[in-house]
This record gives structure tokens, C-alpha cells and sequence, in this order.
């Protein structure tokens, strides 16, 4: 069965088919900044995109023609998600979250973030006057819970679909660039973020910073093997700075009877672990410098 994947890249949107050991690609979008892409989980082939400057585009055949959608105003959409039940959700600069509940066509805003205590301290390091919407993890269980990562200063929670918020707590991560989750753990959290790799076992309420087996501590992103939920990906580096410029970081894989560092790299920092193709429980892709490898 061939497997789509999308990544949002400085140079565009790439979309690559395949399966085993033949696989095609082609970038397109490559005159947007793009942002963050979601595939729709209930409707087959439907994709959305998010620009910073361009709004949302909507691709319904797999990537290879693209529109705007023009009920949706916010210019900077910044993190996507798309839920079990079919929900749409989209993050913005400033922070804001909106959901849609019919493929994108009309969009709703949620209860505003700006309100909770601490995003008077929220600031985004390279524009330390505005702050957004870094990530979305909607629960696969529980259609109404929500957690969102805003880069940088909180992890917040909703329990009712976004009606209401809960603020960070003491312990949480402030900077969380990748929020993971097994769909047999729905409480175990997993967050790879600009203060370290943190975990929660109780769906948020506390949190653990944990270090052993990592030499370096700004994290990027974090996948987990659907086959074991707690055998991970996790992709780090020394700093901002050397992820995002010097391009050196490392890949470790997180197991309970070993941590182990796959990879060291240099000009091409493995900055993105994810899990791409569900049907195979131990199979992860990561890409680097437009480069995917399995």
C-alpha cells in the first residue's frame, strides 16, 4: 500500500508517495513560507497547509492543486491538527485557536489564550513582541480535550474543546516545539521542547524533566513506535542556535532498557522524527536537509 508524506519545508511544500523501496517526490508552494501541514484524518486524499503572510490553502486531491480558503482571515497560521472526530484545528501569530467543524469551510475562534496569567510573560525569541501557536495535540481519545504548546512560555490544557483553558503548571516545559502520544497511553505525554525532553504520565498535571542518556538538551521533535509506547525518536541539539543555523544536532532512540544516540550531524541536523506510516508499528521517517530517510 503506497504511504503519503507531507513536509512543511523552508523551500515548500514537499509531497512524497511510495512504499518500500520506490518512492517520488515533488516540492510545491515554494513561493509561501509555509508553516505547519495536517492531512485530514475522515476525509480521504483532503490536505491543509499553513502559511506566514498567506492564510490556510486546501489541497482534496493528495498535494497537487492547492486554494485558498478564504473564510479563514488570519494570515499566519502556525500550527494545524486534525482530530479523530473529524475536527479542524489551527493555530495563529498571535496566539489564537479556531476549529472547524466541516473540512475548513467555516471556522469558529475559541475561548482566547491572552487571557490566561502567564501570557503576559509569553514571548517568541527571535520576535520577542509577539508569541503564537507552536503545536496542537488533540486527544485521540477524548474528543474534547485539547493540549497546545505556545512558543514560547506555556503548555496549556482544555477540556471542553476549548470553551475554557488551563494555565501551564510549575512543572511543566515553557518552550515545547512537539507534543507526542500513543493511542493506547492517552495520558502519557511525551514533549520534545526548547528547555529539554519532559514527560507526564497523569495527562499534564505534573511533569518530569528527564536527562539520563542525553547529552544535549534543546529538543526538536519527539515520535513514538506504535508497536511499543515507550520506545521513542527524539531529535536534539546543543542549542537554538546550532539547530536552527549551525545545523548540528543528534537522534536518540529512547527505549526502556536502552538509550542509545543513532545519529551525529553536521550541516544536516536530523531535526524532525516523526512517525509517518501507522500500519507499520516500528517504522519511522525523519528528514533533513530535504532529505527523507526510513
Amino acid at each position: 500500500m503506497r504511504t503519503t508524506i507531507y513536509l512543511a519545508t523552508a523551500g515548500g511544500l514537499a509531497v512524497i508517495q511510495g512504499c518500500d523501496e520506490s518512492w517520488v517526490g515533488e516540492v510545491c508552494l515554494n513561493d509561501k513560507q509555509i508553516q505547519c501541514v495536517a492531512a485530514d484524518r475522515t476525509r480521504k486524499g483532503v490536505v491543509y497547509c499553513g502559511t506566514f503572510g498567506n492564510g490556510m490553502l486546501r489541497s482534496s486531491d493528495r498535494g497537487a492543486t492547492w486554494h485558498p480558503l478564504q473564510n479563514f482571515t488570519e494570515p499566519n497560521v502556525m500550527a494545524l491538527a486534525s482530530s479523530q472526530s473529524g475536527a479542524l484545528y489551527a493555530g495563529t501569530e498571535l496566539s489564537a485557536m479556531y476549529r472547524s467543524e466541516d473540512g475548513g469551510e467555516s471556522w469558529c475562534e475559541l475561548e482566547t489564550l491572552l487571557t490566561l496569567p502567564s501570557a503576559k510573560s509569553w514571548s517568541f525569541p527571535p520576535r520577542p513582541e509577539t508569541h503564537h501557536v507552536q503545536f496542537i495535540l488533540p486527544d485521540l481519545a477524548r474528543r474534547h480535550v485539547l493540549h497546545v504548546a505556545i512558543e514560547a512560555g506555556a503548555l496549556v490544557y482544555s477540556d471542553d474543546g476549548g470553551r475554557t483553558w488551563c494555565d501551564r503548571v510549575s512543572s511543566a516545559p515553557r518552550d515545547t516545539h512537539c507534543l507526542a502520544v500513543h493511542p493506547l497511553d492517552p495520558i502519557r505525554l511525551h514533549s520534545a521542547a526548547g528547555d529539554g525532553y519532559f514527560e507526564s504520565v497523569d495527562d499534564g498535571n505534573t511533569w518530569r524533566r528527564v536527562v539520563d542518556g542525553l547529552e544535549h538538551q534543546y529538543c526538536w521533535s519527539v515520535a513514538i513506535s506504535l508497536a511499543n509506547s515507550k520506545t521513542l525518536l527524539l531529535s536534539t541539539s546543543k542549542s537554538a542556535y546550532g539547530a536552527h543555523y549551525k545545523r548540528v544536532g543528534q537522534l536518540h532512540h529512547l527505549s526502556p532498557h536502552r538509550k542509545r544516540c543513532l545519529e551525529t550531524g553536521t550541516k544536516r541536523t536530523p531535526r524532525s522524527a516523526r512517525l509517518a506510516d501507522p500500519r507499520s508499528g516500528c517504522e519511522f521517517f525523519r528528514a533533513r536537509s530535504f532529505l527523507l530517510f526510513n
